[in-house]
């Protein structure tokens, strides 16, 4: 929630380490790309479209995922698309997209990346 970030306990305890993992630093990385992106289109108004336009959600989702999976990709990680799409295309994100467009679009980014 603009300009804050919340994070499970888990996260925050091992951000507080001295050796975060690199899950950790992922989630973060999405969190703060979403932060950032709400900031320069408004708070207010990314808040509403967020919550109103599951295309614009989608699109926010995978903008903060791109930033991530750079981070992934630049120590040679494994990411889990099959989870990533399933979760975005599940109840929490009110089903704004297939799985399998999900998923597409997920392995897209990542072979652009």
């Amino acid at each position: 929630v603009y300009p804050y970030i919340f994070l499970k306990r888990e996260y925050y305890e091992d951000l507080a380490s001295n050796n975060p993992k690199p899950k950790t630093i992922a989630v973060l990385t999405h969190e703060q790309t979403h932060i950032k992106r709400a900031k320069e289109k408004g708070a207010l108004r990314w808040m509403l479209l967020y919550a109103l336009a599951p295309s614009f959600r989608v699109d926010e989702e995978l903008a903060a995922d791109r930033e991530a999976m750079k981070y992934w990709k630049s120590r040679k990680l494994e990411y889990d698309f099959d989870r990533r799409a399933r979760f975005l295309s599940g109840p929490i994100y009110l089903w704004p997209i297939s799985y399998e467009e999900a998923k597409k679009r997920l392995g897209k980014m990542w072979g652009e990346i």
